[in-house]
């Protein structure tokens, strides 16, 4: 972590909803429980699907005392400065279901930013990376979570060296953490799940408010909403248009599996809509023409380009390379 890229904000603490931390890379050890306070839990079981099968949070107030860069590697305090929503999750119906969650922001606060992942209750995380550990010395559970996101949809991890370079390479960043917040989490029936919802201030995006001496806390009104329905995956076509006969690997979402695809001028792979997808280039001689590409790129290079499944297809160009 850069220290003069972060600037500490002042206040009192109020209630359990104010993250209690000073933003500073050395800390005592033993004010490690000073951040359990940061997180929050609820329940959401759902059962048939002849209602509307949701659960809301409303009116929830979040304040935070400091920023962060949450693609920046070096970044080890990510885990310090957040706070986290975590719902016990329950699919009661007998079938599968896909469980969006929604945060709305009900205030003009700039610089918001959410992750949404899941885990097994056997593999609930600590607020912590480890009780023991000195903070500011290893990366939290989200944090390396969030890497892990941004990797499997081919966004390079990030390292601050200027506020400018950082913020264009940030771009990238935020486009794939968005399209993973979009997508749903799979529940199979009676399958029991923990969602955390990991909010955070994104350092570039209120760094003009923390200009201002008046800024003692930044402070964020917001509605967080688990909406259930059954899960019936719709398929769109993305079209591969390209210039010789050439191979190329498809992935999408989280699966490790590629499926292997030969373009001969033109080929179709079905995709999940609204999935994250990634296009790999087999061989030399050829590159992705992102200009000629129809549909949401969160990142690119070469001989890589990721994307999310639109509605109503995609249509990716492949060109000789320079």
């Amino acid at each position: 972590m850069q220290k003069n890229s972060k600037r500490v904000l002042t206040a009192v603490m109020t209630a359990l909803f104010v993250l209690s931390i000073s933003y500073f890379a050395l800390l005592s050890p033993t004010t490690a429980w000073y951040y359990q306070d940061a997180s929050q839990t609820y329940d959401f079981s759902f059962a048939d699907f002849d209602v509307q099968q949701e659960a809301n949070i409303s009116d929830l107030n979040v304040m935070l005392r400091a920023a962060t860069r949450f693609a920046d590697v070096n970044e080890v305090l990510f885990g310090e400065v957040t706070r986290v929503v975590k719902i016990n999750v329950t699919n009661n119906s007998g079938e599968r279901a896909g469980v969006h969650t929604i945060v709305t922001q009900n205030n003009t606060t700039p610089g918001l930013r959410w992750f949404v992942y899941d885990t097994a209750p056997e593999n609930e995380i600590l607020e912590y990376p480890d009780a023991a550990a000195v903070p500011g010395t290893a990366k939290s559970a989200y944090k390396t979570a969030i890497e892990t996101m941004l990797t499997e949809a081919g966004v390079e991890p990030l390292t601050y060296t200027g506020e400018a370079a950082y913020e264009a390479a940030n771009v990238s960043a935020l486009q794939a953490l968005d399209a993973h917040n979009q997508e749903g989490i799979v529940f199979e029936p009676g399958e029991t799940k923990i969602v955390y919802v990991v909010l955070w201030a994104e350092y570039g995006e209120v760094v003009s408010a923390l200009q201002s001496e008046t800024v003692q806390t930044l402070e964020y009104d917001l509605d967080v909403r688990c909406v259930a329905e059954p899960y019936h995956a719709s398929k769109a076509l993305i079209t591969v248009h390209a210039p010789a006969a050439l191979d190329i690997v498809y992935t999408e979402g989280t699966d490790t599996e590629a499926t292997s695809i030969h373009v001969d001028g033109t080929a179709q792979i079905e995709g999940t809509v609204g999935a994250h997808f990634r296009l790999t280039i087999v061989g030399s001689g050829y590159a992705f023409d992102t200009a000629n590409t129809d549909g949401t790129v969160s990142a690119k290079n070469s001989k890589l380009l990721t994307g999310s499944v639109n509605s109503s297809g995609n249509t990716v160009t492949i060109v000789a390379a320079n």
